[in-house]
């Protein structure tokens, strides 16, 4: 026998998830979507970016690393990239500011592994006009056939 309900049935980890409300009630500010759907539509129509997700690409070849991570959000005088133990760590703040709607503050960290053979001094970043923030660098050649002497010192 089957049970018809008229209320979908949503997967558990939707219900038990402390974001539930505060995401779906952000999809639903998404206005290019028709005003009659299903209040608990799983499937969004728009499946560029949701409430709390970022954009970020890591990109790694055999010669070098890239990194590209959306920091729109944030002037150039506000984030900081540094490299902390063979981490590349980059930092957003900004203080509340109030817009139309009221006031807001954002404040970021995101810690990213740097690949072997990564040449931490030459590690560049650049910040696009839409706010897209790019950090390359180039991987080390290991020098073949290279002789590396070793003093032998005597105690």
């Amino acid at each position: 026998m089957t049970s018809r309900s008229l209320l979908p049935r949503l997967p558990l980890s939707h219900t038990f998830s402390p974001f539930f409300e505060s995401r779906r009630f952000f999809d639903d500010l998404e206005f290019d979507r028709p005003f009659t759907r299903s209040y608990y539509n799983d499937k969004p129509l728009m499946d560029s970016q949701k409430f709390g997700e970022g954009f970020d690409e890591v990109k790694v070849s055999d010669d070098s690393f890239t990194l590209n991570i959306d920091v729109s959000h944030f002037e150039p005088s506000e984030l900081k990239v540094n490299i902390i133990d063979g981490n590349v760590v980059i930092e957003g703040s900004h203080d509340e500011k109030i817009d139309k709607y009221g006031s807001i503050k954002r404040n970021f960290v995101r810690k990213y592994i740097l690949p072997k053979n990564v040449a931490e001094e030459d590690i560049v970043s650049e910040l696009s006009k839409d706010g897209i923030l790019t950090i390359e660098g180039k991987k080390k050649t290991p020098e073949e056939g290279k002789i590396i002497n070793i003093p032998i010192h005597r105690k």
